[in-house]
């Protein structure tokens, strides 16, 4: 059991980098081979240790700023205020697309770090987001089987 956690938090790891890899399909696999009382703890699992690979993203994100032309700059600026007096719909698109990665969330990571989300709120709502859609990827195959039953 030890093994299907370390290579949860590896995966989830690995793919919070690499976007390419579909960490849906490694996750449904996963739950092929495991007990639903074990489904909640690796998706926590799971959804912190890509948060973690997110949040490194973010803060590098961060550092590209002093690299953009003064055009660039100025849109950026355009673009955070009109993110800050729409707080709640940035938070609804972070929120959306940790649980459905559309937008894909590699991108919206990479511009909440850009425009200076605030770091707590983009991780809680990024996790809670990776949460959900990691406890439905494990789950998943233990519903079919009860659906065929």
């Amino acid at each position: 059991m030890l093994s299907q956690y370390l290579f949860i938090a590896g995966v989830c790891f690995l793919t919070g980098y690499i976007p390419s890899v579909s960490t849906e399909v490694i996750l449904a696999g996963v739950g092929l081979t495991i007990s639903l009382k074990h489904v909640l703890p690796l998706a926590a699992l799971g959804a912190a240790t890509q948060t973690i690979a997110k949040l490194n993203l973010y803060l590098l994100a961060k550092k590209v700023i002093p690299f953009l032309s003064f055009r660039k700059l100025r849109k950026l600026v355009k673009l955070k205020k009109r993110f800050r007096t729409r707080e709640k719909l940035s938070n609804s698109i972070i929120f959306i697309s940790s649980l459905t990665g559309l937008p894909p969330y590699y991108f919206i990571n990479l511009l909440c770090g850009i425009l200076n989300t605030g770091v707590k709120t983009f991780a809680l709502l990024g996790f809670a987001g990776m949460f959900i859609r990691f406890s439905l990827c494990l789950a998943f195959p233990h519903l079919i089987l009860q659906w065929f039953k």
